[in-house]
């Protein structure tokens, strides 16, 4: 090993208000305490900003942050963490993306980037070879986000992989809150809305110059041992299907649709049903059959699974439209989730068109299930909706949608708010039937109502995403002490376990490797860190960073304002279907609140106001911290957040 080898941060930061771009370093005890992603871009955030920062403020900041793998040979190291305060719950957001954005970046010679202040006019940042710069926008307005990854690419000169292009599309230059920030055509960074963040500040794109050099680690000969066991144990992993990885390695998420309908875990028609007959035609085995369809396989930066393509519509009335292959959970909600039983096409199409205008689908899946059903009840009125017939399965109705919302045209204004904001807006009923989360965000695309964990992963989240990945499935008995499962609606084993696992997910989101090779053993993890920075981490040291990201993005939200009642889930998500082959034991609000207080209590925060105690803070190496929330005046807070 180079003992002369030190990981040391380094940070580019731009003021927007003043153009001025400098560069900086952090220390290698402060990148092992936050160890990258998540961590770095949390940390940076409650060391900068003041108490009860609104979204839109100035001092707001954009962080992208990689991990100390990001831009290696390690299997799927392209992830970069986008962190801010998001504007659907005004707390922390902090989205991830993978494809090759990350690695061009941490390949630049960074491995922080702070976007700080507002520009007075749009503007993009170029990241060169020999300089960087921000240069004039306002001829890449109203493109959308693929429109404007080409038009950069042929004006840098850099076509193709010689440059790599992170954007906003309509919704983010018209600050429709679930913006989402596109890179490599078809990679979004989107929970809690970055877009709208990066919209509001004249920010229309970032692009990089991909340059061909090394990222620097401690042991080579460490590192190629070290991944090499990673990706072995990941593969075992898939094939033995003990993890949600199962599938991936060979047909992407895509190809998970039948399992997750067979699960009940598929939504139907928000949620109002169970049950998808038509499941088998929308998943990635039928679609690729489909001479209708062009499948290209676009990996990530270091994946070697047959997971990401791109694709084209050959024939019909979408013939033409090119975009990104859906997940499981963009297919999910163009079809099922919105009544769309048999138009395969129409749904390909659907979720091409969020992309490219640059939304999150997740709110957008949400957010049209509910309209289509709100025209259905007549809530909602052809004359409200500006002239478009929302009937269930409506794909060309979908799409005019989106794109009202987008550009904020009409009921598009309204809806450019998230579900949460746009049923408070309607009434008439309206929140009753929206599904979302009480602090502002929809949640991911399934039926949570068949794996009750999957309410407090929500509900509980301070970063606008899932705080932990479900734990019914869960086996770890050597790193985390869990040696079967826990059942779905058993609410002790599912508290029991999550507590131990909550940690899980902030370590997926900071080492800069995709979550479906964290979800491998965790010492092969630790081994590759290792390897990359010098380090002597121990899985037990990774699970301390865990549970300190847990209590400190509490604590960054409760200083910006959120407080325990904020945190839940809605009506709907608590409610028996209308129909459908199968009716789920529901938990009602008692019980989801019994979840909250347990985990809360196993984590060790204070029941009554769900704040990490001072001993729980200062146990994980947060005395700074502890100190600050011992200080804060809370209330003076709440009226401040009030106020604005």
């Amino acid at each position: 090993m180079d003992q002369q080898y030190i990981y040391e941060p380094r940070v580019l930061r731009v003021d927007l208000a003043t153009g001025t771009i400098t560069r900086e370093k952090k220390d290698a005890g402060w990148a092992r305490k936050y160890l990258g992603g998540m961590g770095f871009g949390t940390r940076i955030l409650w060391e900068e900003l003041p108490p009860e920062t609104a979204w839109n403020a100035p001092e707001n900041e954009l962080i992208f942050s990689l991990g100390a793998l990001t831009g290696t040979t390690t299997c799927g190291s392209g992830l970069c963490c986008v962190n801010t305060i998001g504007p659907l719950t005004n707390g922390l957001c902090s989205a991830q993306t993978l494809g090759h954005w990350g690695s061009c970046l941490r390949r630049a010679g960074y491995d922080i980037l702070i976007i700080q202040g507002k520009a007075q006019r749009w503007q993009y940042l170029f990241i060169g070879e020999s300089a960087v710069e921000l240069r004039p926008a306002e001829h890449l307005l109203g493109k959308d986000c693929w429109e404007t990854e080409d038009a950069l690419k042929e004006e840098l000169g850099l076509p193709g992989r010689a440059s790599s292009v992170a954007c906003v599309g309509p919704a983010g230059e018209n600050l429709v809150r679930f913006a989402g920030i596109l890179n490599d055509k078809g990679h979004i960074a989107a929970s809690n809305g970055p877009g709208c963040v990066m919209g509001d500040k004249k920010l229309k794109a970032i692009a990089i110059q991909r340059r061909d050099v090394e990222v620097a680690v401690a042991d080579p000969l460490a590192l190629d041992r070290a991944k090499e066991a990673w990706f072995q144990n990941a593969n075992e992993t898939t094939a033995s299907g003990r993890s949600k990885t199962s599938g991936v390695r060979y047909v992407g998420t895509l190809g998970s649709l039948n399992m997750m309908n067979m699960a009940h875990l598929l939504p139907v028609k928000n949620y109002t049903e169970t049950g998808f007959p038509a499941c088998g035609n929308f998943n990635r085995d039928q679609l690729e059959k489909d001479e209708r369809f062009r499948w290209v396989r676009t990996a990530c930066w270091a994946c070697p699974w047959n997971h990401c393509h791109s694709l084209e519509i050959l024939e019909g009335k979408y013939k033409g439209m090119t975009g990104d292959e859906p997940e499981y959970e963009g297919m999910s909600a163009m079809s099922a989730l919105i009544g769309n039983f048999d138009d395969t096409a129409g749904g390909l199409a659907l979720s091409i068109t969020i992309d490219r205008l640059g939304m999150d689908l997740k709110e957008g899946g949400f957010l049209l299930a509910m309209v289509y059903e709100l025209y259905e009840e007549g809530i909602l009125t052809k004359e409200e909706l500006g002239g478009i017939e929302m009937d269930w399965g409506s794909c060309d109705a979908g799409i005019a949608l989106l794109h009202k919302v987008a550009r904020r045209e009409g009921i598009g204004d309204i809806l450019a708010g998230g579900v949460k904001r746009a049923a408070e807006a309607i009434g008439r009923g309206a929140p009753d039937r929206g599904v979302y989360t009480k602090q502002g965000f929809a949640p991911h695309i399934h039926d949570q109502r068949a794996q009750w964990s999957r309410l407090p992963g929500f509900g509980m989240s301070d970063y606008g995403s899932n705080l932990m990945n479900p734990v019914e499935g869960f086996v770890d008995k050597e790193n985390f002490g869990i040696e079967k499962p826990a059942k779905a609606f058993d609410l002790e084993e599912i508290t029991d376990h999550y507590v131990r696992i909550a940690c899980h997910r902030p370590v997926d989101d900071s080492t800069g490797v995709c979550m479906f090779y964290t979800q491998a053993d965790w010492r092969c993890v630790v081994d590759t860190l290792n390897a990359v920075t010098g380090w002597d981490m121990t899985v037990e040291e990774a699970k301390r960073f865990g549970y300190r990201m847990v209590s400190l993005m509490r604590c960054l939200n409760l200083r910006n304002g959120l407080r325990a009642h904020d945190y839940g889930v809605s009506k709907r998500m608590m409610s028996p279907p209308k129909a459908g082959q199968w009716s789920p034991p529901i938990a009602d609000e008692a019980t989801v609140q019994e979840m909250f207080r347990r985990i809360g209590a196993g984590l060790g925060w204070k029941p009554e106001t769900a704040r990490p105690t001072g001993e729980t803070l200062r146990g994980l190496d947060l005395a700074d911290v502890a100190e600050e929330m011992e200080g804060l005046d809370l209330a003076k807070v709440d009226q401040a957040v009030r106020k604005a």
